[in-house]
């Protein structure tokens, strides 16, 4: 089964459709690269796909239990707390899990994209506040990012 599948998107915004009757299919292990002009819908393609909007017509069908990862085009102006606060709301809630397995999943993402995880958001510069937005996304191993 594909990870997600559009059937006939429709998506707008007042004015002329961003998404007209679309279809797309996302499977398991591809890589995909979107890419078009400004005000073209990409950002909107990928707020669906991560089920932050509804289309406004077709159909969106995601495999049961897909875990979505959605980095903001933008870096939210007020982040506060630790870096490490920031990356441990990423992940997924698993039934059972040990904190200590939440710290040390953490801490993985952390040293790979090389993060000081007592570092306060507030004092970060815009490019390590994006790379701590990223760990917060691959943190919680999303099917789609």
């Amino acid at each position: 089964m594909a990870l997600i599948t559009l059937q006939d998107v429709s998506l707008r915004f007042g004015g002329d459709p961003l998404l007209d009757q679309v279809n797309l299919v996302v499977e398991r292990g591809e890589c995909a690269c979107l890419t078009g002009r400004n005000g073209s819908g990409k950002t909107s393609l990928l707020r669906l796909l991560a089920g932050l909007v509804e289309p406004d017509g077709g159909v969106v069908q995601r495999q049961p239990g897909l875990r979505v990862a959605y980095l903001p085009q933008e870096v939210p102006p007020n982040l506060q707390g630790s870096v490490r606060e920031l990356v441990e709301a990423g992940m997924a809630p698993h039934p059972g899990a040990e904190p200590w397995e939440r710290a040390t999943a953490a801490d993985a993402v952390l040293s790979r994209l090389d993060l000081d995880p007592e570092a306060r958001l507030e004092k970060l510069s815009g490019g390590l506040r994006r790379r701590a937005l990223l760990a917060r996304a691959l943190v919680g191993q999303p099917d789609l990012l």
